[in-house]
């Protein structure tokens, strides 16, 4: 009996022998992340270069003396003071954090917009059955229906209150892949998409940004669906703010599916206005 209490014994204190290093190795996790990190900030300063540097340094207080901070710019992270080093750390921190936020915002964003309306089975729902000029190819049509969901995004992200603008081409990169991941574009698609993309996106952004009333939304869409429909006016973000008539007279003819305009605009303005609520898991600017 004396033997086998023994053998409990032993056996109970290699039990809590094993809970307390199996603690102690726990609680040293997080200590060791801490480490790795603070060793990557120093890394990622040491390979940037000086305007990259005083960007991060700009953003610290207590830098106002010019000596100072060309002294601390051109220095090695090793020779950096510990408390600015410290200080690198914990911007770094906050930023690793609003940009996985952001991210988060940005694919939910890209989501609702690739699947809610701006969708191929949407697109083939509201021109499929239109009738078309002779300029008009459906891959063609297709891929401006994708750079106008591309448009949808950007005005999304330019309407979120909470969105740094350091953050803003975080957001565009990471939305425009889940956008590209939903639509599986075939070549011929993805070709006339990043044609409207590279070339008559930043037009109708322009022309979008002077919409100031209702009536001006309405002729937007009617333009970019005349796009769609075979029609490539030449006309400026000028031309377009003073109107109908001036769109008329640089050779742009009236839109021929006013209806389809309408519902577009519709969907659009839907979209935009849902995606408002990823503002909420933004950080507090």
């Amino acid at each position: 009996m004396s033997g086998f209490l023994a053998f409990l014994l032993f056996s109970a204190v290699l039990a809590v022998g094993g809970f307390f290093l199996k603690k102690k190795e726990a609680d040293s996790t997080p200590m060791k992340r801490s480490q790795e990190a603070f060793k990557q900030v120093g890394h990622m300063w040491d390979s940037s270069d000086v305007e990259k540097r005083a960007k991060l340094l700009g953003n610290i207080e207590g830098l106002e003396d010019d000596r100072m901070f060309l002294a601390i710019v051109h220095a090695p992270w090793a020779q950096l003071p510990e408390s600015t080093r410290i200080k690198l750390f914990e911007l770094w921190c906050r930023r690793d954090v609003e940009s996985h936020r952001v991210e988060i915002a940005a694919k939910g964003i890209g989501q609702v917009i690739a699947t809610m309306r701006f969708s191929e089975a949407h697109f083939d729902s509201s021109f499929g059955a239109q009738e078309h000029n002779e300029n008009w190819s459906r891959e063609r049509a297709l891929g401006i229906w994708y750079g106008l969901g591309k448009i949808c995004l950007l005005v999304s992200l330019g309407n979120l209150q909470r969105l740094k603008r350091e953050y803003y081409e975080t957001a565009d990169n990471v939305g425009t892949s889940v956008l590209l991941s939903n639509w599986k574009m075939s070549d011929a698609t993805r070709e006339h998409y990043e044609r409207f993309v590279n070339h008559r996106l930043p037009l109708f952004l322009q022309m979008y940004l002077k919409v100031d009333s209702k009536e001006q939304l309405t002729l937007f869409f009617d333009v970019i669906v005349s796009e769609m429909m075979g029609q490539e006016a030449t006309i400026s973000a000028d031309d377009f703010a003073q109107g109908l008539l001036a769109l008329l007279l640089k050779g742009w003819r009236v839109n021929p599916h006013p209806i389809a305009a309408v519902s577009v605009s519709s969907w659009f303005c839907e979209v935009v206005g849902a995606v408002k609520e990823y503002d909420k898991l933004l950080p507090v600017v």
